[in-house]
């Protein structure tokens, strides 16, 4: 395997559309091109091809066929943590058109598109997509993971919403996938993120909804301790209405509002939906069911609040970068006041640990992340488990190498009694050989195994295993 003969380059070139690029390894404007929102990707392939329409995605798939060059796609950049030593980098920034059908509650997104970049005009048709927490994010790279986001207990998971994709498969055909063509592929490629096919477009449903109730209660110092337990008691019963996760940040103490300059968090992210309310009752069911946490801890800050549909982002509140990231994680097939407590023994005020964030997300105790899905047929990871643990490392790269992988290695281990059977692709950062096999079930990853066999017999769209 190494770079193709300068003349298949060349004839690339000349196939794809003007808007397109194609930069072998060292050349000028190759760095530019491969920049995504992590900053610490180590972008080395032997070229870094960015395409703008689905000819130059069928030109691309033929030419890595045909010289043995293994494809990593990336829209954002966000899922970007494995080094890359070959093949190709796969651009996708520039398939960026939206449709929006209001009649259908419908709409149709290029591979390219971030959330932020189509909600406002969605909420303008009177309509709620169903998203991931970050406005950031890549739509359909979060998508092929699953798609859990600030309302997903309710509302299901991002990739439930999908009604098709437009894909180009590994032996360079444009294909329409949908649940009566090509079903195999449709219900992998709703989780199985990788090894599948090139995506350059999907069709999702949208909901007829205008406002949401949610935001975030923030604590600090000696509240954080009792809040803490009190969410854990919280969520044993909370109405699928809420969907809820509690974040140690550590705030640097320059570059972030003066409020949290330096200081160790508790972040409370809550989202209420309850498509049926008025914006009062919105308000007041929503107010009602977070009483217990207010009620737990003094609140240093409170971002609670009715939000438009285009407003979601504000729930989480992650960073829009870029930055450097390296990030582990995973499920939890329950936790309890022990837990906490060795959580908080690692990553609780006052304690030396390289994470920025330690998030415990509640996705739900009786499948309704599963339930919630308006097509619930999908290859999605970690859905069971009712709860996910992510930690992010400091963005300091130079903690990447030494420091965040021996706190890592300490922390999971801490905590292994709680540990799920399954991870979410999305929380694994860069899955090594272990995590790789907790990804899906057992009867999950089988079904993807023949997928993938099937679609991509030679391994053009890489899984990196």
């Amino acid at each position: 395997m190494g770079a193709a003969p300068d003349s298949a380059v060349a004839e690339l070139r000349a196939a794809l559309s003007p808007e397109a690029v194609v930069f072998a390894r060292g050349e000028a404007g190759y760095a530019e091109e491969a920049a995504g929102y992590n900053a610490a990707s180590k972008i080395g392939a032997d070229y870094v091809i960015g395409i703008a329409n689905e000819d130059d995605a069928v030109a691309v798939v033929k030419f890595a066929a045909a010289n043995h060059l293994p494809i990593v796609i990336g829209a954002t950049g966000h899922g970007q943590y494995r080094p890359l030593t070959e093949g190709i980098y796969l651009r996708t920034h520039r398939l960026n058109k939206l449709t929006i059908d209001k009649a259908a509650h419908t709409y149709t997104v290029g591979a390219g598109l971030r959330w932020f970049q189509i909600l406002p005009q969605i909420r303008e048709a009177g309509l709620l997509a169903v998203t991931g927490s970050s406005a950031s994010v890549g739509i359909i790279g979060l998508t092929m993971g699953g798609g859990v986001g600030p309302l997903s207990r309710k509302l299901g998971i991002a990739a439930d919403r999908i009604i098709s994709y437009r894909v180009v498969t590994a032996d360079g055909e444009a294909k329409v996938v949908s649940k009566d063509s090509y079903p195999d592929l449709f219900q992998a490629l709703k989780g199985g993120k990788v090894g599948l096919a090139l995506v350059t477009e999907a069709t999702f449903d949208a909901l007829e909804l205008e406002h949401v109730y949610g935001g975030g209660l923030f604590f600090v110092g000696d509240a954080i301790e009792p809040v803490y337990h009190a969410w854990v008691d919280w969520t044993k019963t909370l109405p699928v209405e809420a969907t809820t996760s509690a974040n140690i940040v550590r705030f640097p103490p320059v570059g972030v509002p003066e409020i949290f300059a330096g200081k160790t968090v508790l972040h409370i992210r809550y989202g209420y939906v309850d498509p049926g309310a008025s914006d009062e009752e919105l308000r007041e069911r929503g107010e009602a069911t977070i009483a217990p946490i207010r009620a737990a801890g003094e609140v240093y800050h409170d971002t609670l609040t009715l939000l438009a549909a285009d407003e979601l982002g504000l729930i989480h509140l992650d960073p829009d970068g870029p930055l450097p990231m390296a990030v582990h994680g995973a499920g939890l097939i329950d936790i309890d006041h022990e837990f906490v407590d060795t959580l908080l023994s690692f990553a609780g005020d006052g304690k030396d640990i390289p994470f920025v964030a330690t998030e415990v997300r509640h996705w739900g105790h009786g499948g309704e992340i599963e339930a919630a899905g308006a097509n619930t047929v999908n290859s999605i990871g970690g859905a069971r488990q009712p709860y996910h643990l992510l930690t992010i490392a400091t963005p300091v790269e130079e903690l990447f190498a030494e420091a965040f992988p021996a706190a890592r290695d300490a922390f999971y281990p801490a905590l292994a009694k709680w540990a799920g059977a399954e991870t979410n692709y999305n929380w694994a950062g860069s899955p090594d050989d272990e995590l790789w096999k907790k990804l899906w079930s057992p009867e999950v990853a089988k079904r993807l195994e023949a997928v993938r066999a099937k679609y991509d017999p030679n391994h053009v769209f890489t899984t990196g295993h």
